[in-house]
């Protein structure tokens, strides 16, 4: 999956998950506030948006940062949510999108898949012009009562190197019941 890359497998009995990834990638468990709240409870002040700190309390994670040398940002992030169909979900980010980014968005593609694993994924793609162009890349799927946020970003020269060892992440998730 990883290439010949040795892999190692990390597990979450309190998310019911489990993901393969490197041996040589690292992860830091965190604490996060949700990075795509609604846009309404954001716009009346009821939900913020902030960066990960990290923890080492098993009851407060609810991000995983991974790190590895040459790995641009890259982290999973969960909370408990509803699910929503895609429609609805497109419509908060654009909205709240907006009005943080201010409409430097250049959206390069979103869809709702299954995978083939038979996972149901909202994809987003995205650049942010700075100084040099920076592709982000969302993968949400909604499972046992959560939304689970994989993300990363880098320079645009760097992404596809990048995205397939994403892709490979995304492609050994499992879920438990």
């Amino acid at each position: 999956m990883f290439g010949l890359e040795e892999t190692k497998t990390f597990e979450s009995d309190k998310f019911k998950f489990s993901f393969s990834y490197p041996s040589s990638w690292n992860i830091v468990k965190a604490e996060m506030y949700d990075i795509l709240p609604d846009v309404k409870e954001f716009m009346a002040g009821l939900a913020t948006l902030g960066s990960a700190v990290q923890t080492n309390d098993e009851n407060k994670w609810n991000t995983l940062l991974i790190r590895g040398e040459n790995l641009p940002y890259f982290d999973i992030s969960i909370h408990k949510k509803n699910p929503v169909n895609y429609q609805d979900f497109k419509n908060n980010y654009y909205k709240l999108f907006d009005i943080i980014l201010q409409n430097n968005v250049i959206y390069q593609e979103e869809n709702e898949e299954e995978n083939r694993n038979g996972l149901v994924i909202y994809r987003l793609v995205y650049d942010l012009n700075y100084d040099k162009p920076i592709r982000n890349k969302l993968i949400v799927t909604y499972q046992n009562g959560y939304q689970y946020i994989f993300r990363f970003w880098c320079f645009l020269e760097q992404f596809n190197e990048f995205d397939k060892k994403f892709e490979n992440l995304i492609l050994s998730l499992k879920f438990n019941k």
